[in-house]
Order: C-alpha cells, then sequence, then structure tokens
C-alpha cells in the first residue's frame, strides 16, 4: 500500500484524466477489510474516474468488495463517486456522467477465477463510430512470449492474440492478467494495447522494472510520443548467480565474489538482490552462512541461498586410494559407489545417492550436516 499511495501524486502531477484498471488489484481469498477500505479511499483521493474490470484473482460476486452494498455494509461508506466498476461476465459499455462524452469504455468482469476460451471482448466488438473506444481486457494474449512456456498458467483465463487487438477497432486496449510489461503496436508506431504489469515486485517470478503507464489515446492508438513508464516502486528484484569452487575457504572470498557478481549484475543500493550461491568450497570450510551485513553497503536487501553448495571432497583421490579402503571414509565411498551403479538409469535414485554421499562425507569429516531435498 506505502507504493500504491503514491499513485494520487502521480496521477495530479502528470495531469492524468483516466485511471484504467483491468483487474487483479488483490487475491480474493486474502483480502481484508482494512486492506480494501485503504485501496478504494486512495483510489477515491485521485479525483479522476477510476474504470475497473475485476479480474480472476479479484473476480465480483455478491460478497466482493467490488460489490457496492457489500462494500458499503462493511466498511461504513459508499464507493468513491469517482471509481466506475464493470460487474457484467458479458462485454458491456460505460460512458462516464459529467465527463468526456466521446470516450466509451468496454469491459466485463470475471464472476469466479477460472474462465476460458476466446475473450468476449474480441468475437464480435460493439464499436461506437464517433468516439475514442477504450477496452479494459484480463486475459492471456497468447503470441506474447510472457508465460510461453508456462501454458497451464497462461490458460487460465480467456485468451487472444495481437492479431485480435489490431483486428478489434478499439482505439486502445488496457491489458491485464500478466505481471510483466509489454506492447502491442500496428503498422503505424501507435500503441494499441499494453499489459502494464503488477507495479512493484513481490517475488522471485516478477524480477523485470515494474511501471504504470501513462499515455494520450487518440483515434487509432497511442502515439509513442506520448508514452511513458512510470516507476512507483524504487526497489527491484534482482536474481544474482555466483560460482564458487574448491579453492573458496573463506567467508571473505564469497563476499568479494557475491560484490563482483553485483557489479556485473548492476545491483544498486535500492534492489533486493537474491544470490545463488553455485558450486563447490573447500573441503575445510565450516559454516554456510554469511554475516549478510556485510553486503549492506551494496544493496537495499540481500537474502543468501547456499543449496547448491557442497564441499569439493576428492571423491577420485578417495576411490583410488588404496589406503583409503581401510579407513571408514573409503568403505562409505566404495559402498555409494556400488548404489550408483546399481541405480544407473534412475536418475531420481542416483540424486538421492549424491546427494546422501555429501551428507555422509560431511558427517564423517566432523562438518555442519546440512539436510537436502530430492525427489524419489
Amino acid at each position: 500500500m506505502q507504493t500504491l499511495r503514491k499513485l494520487p501524486d502521480l496521477v495530479r502531477d502528470a495531469e492524468v484524466e483516466v485511471v484504467l484498471c483491468p483487474g487483479d488489484l488483490w487475491e480474493e481469498e486474502a483480502i481484508r477489510m482494512e486492506t480494501a477500505a485503504e485501496l478504494f479511499e486512495i483510489l477515491g483521493s485521485m479525483e479522476v474516474p477510476v474504470v475497473i474490470t475485476p479480474g480472476n484473482h479479484d473476480y465480483f460476486h455478491p460478497l466482493s468488495y467490488y460489490a457496492r452494498a457489500h462494500f458499503e455494509r462493511k466498511v461504513g461508506r459508499p464507493h468513491p463517486p469517482n471509481v466506475h466498476i464493470f460487474t457484467s461476465s458479458s462485454m458491456e459499455q460505460l460512458t462516464l456522467e459529467n465527463w468526456r462524452e466521446d470516450v466509451v469504455f468496454h469491459g466485463a468482469c470475471f464472476i469466479h477465477s477460472a474462465v476460458i476460451g476466446t475473450h468476449e471482448a474480441f468475437v464480435a466488438p460493439r464499436i461506437v463510430k464517433g468516439k475514442l473506444n477504450v477496452a479494459l481486457v484480463h486475459g492471456s494474449q497468447v503470441d506474447s512470449t510472457y508465460l510461453a512456456a508456462d501454458r497451464t498458467r497462461r490458460d487460465e483465463a480467456p485468451s487472444f492474440s495481437s492479431r485480435d487487438i489490431l483486428a478489434s477497432g478499439y482505439d486502445y486496449v488496457a491489458l491485464g492478467h500478466y505481471h510483466a510489461y509489454s506492447k502491442v503496436e500496428d503498422s503505424h508506431n501507435r500503441i494499441r494495447a499494453a499489459y502494464s504489469g503488477v507495479f512493484l515486485s513481490r517475488g522471485l517470478d516478477e524480477m523485470r522494472d515494474h511501471f504504470v503507464i501513462i499515455g494520450q489515446i487518440e483515434p487509432g492508438g497511442v502515439p509513442l510520443s506520448s508514452w511513458e513508464l512510470k516507476r512507483l516502486d524504487p526497489h527491484r528484484i534482482v536474481d544474482v548467480e555466483v560460482e564458487l569452487d574448491p579453492h573458496v575457504r573463506t567467508q571473505g572470498e564469497i563476499i568479494e565474489r557475491i560484490r563482483k557478481a553485483f557489479e556485473q549484475h548492476e545491483v544498486g543500493s535500492n534492489d533486493i538482490a537474491y544470490v545463488r550461491l553455485r558450486g563447490q568450497v573447500a573441503p575445510e570450510f565450516e559454516l554456510f552462512e554469511l554475516d549478510e551485513r556485510l553486503l549492506e553497503p551494496y544493496c537495499w536487501h540481500v537474502v543468501v541461498d547456499w543449496n547448491e553448495v557442497e564441499r569439493g571432497y576428492d571423491i577420485e583421490s578417495i576411490r583410488h586410494d588404496v589406503s583409503m579402503a581401510q579407513t571408514v571414509v573409503g568403505q562409505f565411498v566404495l559402498r555409494m559407489e556400488e548404489l550408483e551403479k546399481a541405480a544407473a538409469k534412475d536418475s531420481n535414485r542416483l540424486e538421492i545417492i549424491r546427494l546422501a554421499r555429501m551428507m555422509g562425507l560431511d558427517a564423517l569429516h566432523g562438518k555442519e550436516v546440512r539436510l537436502r531435498h530430492a525427489l524419489d
């Protein structure tokens, strides 16, 4: 909410005429009354029309905070008069009273979380001639690169393509559902639709820069000259991989490698860094932990993940050293090798054996034993 509170000032300073919200303002199963009340208070303070079409995460139903009667009964006050919500699951048109009569908004809400098929907005668009036609559409653009490898998530909402958008006749389509920014341009270099994405990073699947979009909608689209991307949240989440090797013996050496990786990834003082350590450290390395305060000068916050780090035991030397065969360590390594040969065609089993061998070697060398997880 702290980030959202910046929006009214941006709306005023940029002389925005209308705010478009194509869904997923909250998670329906988790939204608290206090949060909904504050959200609508912020929207009401913008003093310009706010048009909302509920999506698959904040779908409309009689006990939703989008329902005027329920909101007023629970919160004790009505929705702000400048907030306009599409509450029909079928496409409908909206012309705002006491505002620009030359603009028609088109939209439809979700009434439950699972709606699939072709989005109705592009089946038979009802374009009003002589007016600006602006659609708010919550759905999946099938020819976008976003979620291209995850069809299950992509298919959680009604679909359409960039060709559908360009052929629809809408002057502009505000898109919701995808959490990353993308846009659709026509052959005249006018922007006909865009996902703004979420306006702040919330997890490792949202590591790109995030924006709100400002633009001047004209007949035929938004000219590039008026298109602006504004960041409300100063913090990015940056995923940083750091390779280690058995020459690493101290925490100081790891800190230095992380610092160099920060430089390569241009991690700044406002960024949240998720550091994935990978590879091996020297066998004598003691604790798998860092004093993360030593990284505070380089970023706003840091989390260090050790899950892919192991001690670099020289398995080959142990296996071929005759004298080691008489020791517990040597016998353990040879026994694990026998288990590996027996499971040669079972990749999951081989991974379990590999992790068990590392845990056993840690224990036999008197080192900290960390739990590992593998599928069986």
